[in-house]
């Protein structure tokens, strides 16, 4: 932003061809996700009672920097830098030049945006509507002793209907992917397509979209008597988001940083203290 780094990122929207086609996928460029080139993540932060539901007082962030972000139809990962007989999008050379003498003016927010990504996106208005259309959300999940949760299921589910039609659809069309971090599962990335999800709630009825986690071990005294309550989504509220907000959460082209904490249950004869 103004006054610090002046940053500028530029991502293609189609993956290479030949045998480099094998590391394509859509929404990316052949080597990064347009979601996760996008450096203007937002952050959801939430905490879950024993049911499950969203405690009072969640917030959803968007970022505070202003770093440029740009779409080039029609380049990949190595056109986009000038190589692999790039660029192919003749906008990619105007963008580079411009990114290179940009100044302090041009990052000085006004509202939502500042006066050089409103020129980027002037350049080709309807390119974020092109581009595959998909969003990274990336959860950590810990609970209320700061103990980090690494086995869990995030899920998406509706109140108004329990016929569970809507729920297979979102995991088997929306969720394109999981990714769960090698070192700690308890940070993962879920990959979801936006137009898959645009299309499921157009054809459902659905007044809000519930958010909620169910974790691993599941709270069974005397069996299990540390752990987390199993509810199911028919039995959960979660963090209910109104459809006409969905967009506000869920927005193609960029990250979501999911912070859920839930609340961990202790069985009553875990500790026992006696007097001597």
């Amino acid at each position: 932003g103004a006054g610090r780094l002046l940053a500028t990122v530029l991502v293609g929207n189609v993956g290479y061809s030949g045998v480099e086609a094998i590391a394509n996928e859509a929404g990316g460029d052949g080597t990064v996700r347009i979601a996760t080139a996008n450096l203007n993540a937002c952050r959801l932060s939430l905490e879950l009672d024993v049911r499950q539901r969203a405690r009072p007082g969640w917030r959803l962030e968007e970022s505070r920097g202003e770093i440029a972000f740009a779409i080039v139809d029609g380049e990949n990962h190595a056109s986009v830098a000038l190589k692999d007989r790039g660029p192919k999008n003749p906008r990619t050379l105007e963008l580079i030049r411009a990114a290179l003498e940009v100044e302090d003016a041009d990052y000085r927010s006004s509202g939502a945006s500042f006066p050089w990504q409103r020129r980027i996106d002037q350049l080709d208005p309807g390119i974020e509507r092109r581009s595959p259309r998909y969003l990274n959300l990336v959860s950590h999940v810990c609970d209320d002793l700061d103990q980090e949760v690494r086995d869990y299921f995030i899920q998406f589910f509706r109140k108004l209907n329990s016929d569970r039609r809507f729920e297979q659809r979102f995991y088997e069309q929306v969720i394109a992917d999981v990714h769960p971090y090698e070192d700690n599962p308890a940070y993962r990335s879920l990959y979801l397509s936006i137009e898959s999800l645009d299309d499921l709630l157009a054809g459902f009825a659905v007044d809000t979209l519930s958010l909620s986690v169910s974790a691993q071990p599941p709270f069974d005294p005397p069996r299990q008597p540390v752990g987390y309550t199993a509810v199911g989504p028919g039995d959960s509220e979660g963090l209910a988001i109104p459809l006409a907000q969905v967009p506000r959460f869920l927005a193609a082209h960029r990250t979501l940083l999911l912070r859920i904490r839930l609340t961990r249950l202790v069985d009553s004869g875990v500790f026992v203290f006696r007097n001597p």
